[in-house]
């Protein structure tokens, strides 16, 4: 039932005029999916009145803005979002990707705490001078 308000969702998110093509490279599109997934994401966190999700799913949302103001600086996020709702088609296909942004995005995470852990290790010993 979740998966379909979230397909619902991201039907409305695209409805509106056409726009012109957006010109996307395949890691711009999967990102562009992952925005849209978790954009629904915090906005049923934030009905639900569950902070919790809200913060970790605004945290993933940040995380796909950021990454396409780098790749794709100039990208036209609303356009883009129209065109690439057609990604979801179903419930399937929006659970594969799903099941891939959320896994980039523990990766991601797992990054910064491995990062954290080893700022956190003692630095070595200057060597002895001679």
């Amino acid at each position: 039932m979740r998966r379909l308000v979230c397909l619902a969702g991201l039907t409305a998110m695209a409805s509106g005029a056409a726009a012109a093509p957006v010109n996307l490279s395949a890691a711009g599109q999967k990102d562009v999916h992952c925005f849209m997934l978790f954009a629904v994401a915090v906005n049923q966190a934030a009905d639900a009145k569950d902070a919790q999700t809200q913060q970790a799913t605004s945290l993933a949302l940040t995380y796909y803005l950021g990454k396409l103001a780098v790749t794709a600086p100039n990208l036209q996020l609303a356009d883009a979002i129209k065109q690439e709702a057609v990604a979801f088609k179903d419930e399937a296909a929006a659970k594969a990707i799903g099941d891939g942004c959320n896994a980039e995005f523990a990766r991601a995470g797992a990054q910064l705490h491995d990062l954290e852990q080893a700022g956190q290790k003692p630095a070595p010993a200057p060597a002895p001078k001679k």
